[in-house]
């Protein structure tokens, strides 16, 4: 997008993360994404909030897409009284957490909790209503050094930089999350 302007950027070991800021329909908002290599791993935009003034994620972690849809679900749909995430990118999943649950997110890349933190920029895990805290590691191995139904739900959103990282899709790793 040739309006994003360059706010900031860091590489780490797994590669290149920028923050952006572009023009919202009404080119009066602010939009403020993570992009990691050329995936927007996030997006948020201060005015767009819901009717509890918590800001709304955007993309692919909107209420209508499909994060909303599975985490929108009425209270008791699904056992998520204990949730763990893989991969944290801006944390924009912890929008979903509610009260009384407890949210783990595992992420390998250190710099993406610190940007997920910046809640000038993405207020996500600063509003958490469950309980939200980040476990670094390669998520697959601290996974499976949890003792056997930890979780109730487990949510894999892990991307290297276009595509899911192989080794979380493997048998063994399918072991791990059942």
């Amino acid at each position: 997008d040739p309006t994003g302007r360059l706010i900031w950027q860091e590489r780490s070991f797994f590669g290149l993360a920028r923050v952006e800021q572009t023009n919202g329909p009404s080119k009066v908002e602010t939009i403020t994404r993570l992009v990691h290599g050329g995936t927007i791993h996030g997006q948020a935009c201060p005015s767009w909030v819901d009717n509890q003034g918590k800001v709304i994620p955007l993309g692919y972690y909107h209420p209508r897409g499909p994060a909303g849809d599975l985490l929108s679900l009425p209270e008791g749909s699904i056992r998520r009284k204990r949730v763990a995430a893989i991969g944290l990118g801006v944390g924009a999943l912890a929008y979903y957490a509610r009260p009384g649950e407890d949210w783990t997110f595992f992420e390998i890349d250190p710099l993406m909790e610190r940007l997920a933190r910046r809640a000038e920029w993405f207020p996500y895990l600063q509003n958490c209503q469950g309980t939200c805290k980040v476990a670094l590691g390669d998520g697959r191995l601290r996974l499976a050094s949890q003792p056997q139904a930890t979780f109730d739900l487990i949510i894999l959103d892990a991307f290297s930089s276009d595509s899911i990282p192989a080794h979380l899709l493997t048998t063994e790793a399918m072991a791990v999350y059942t």
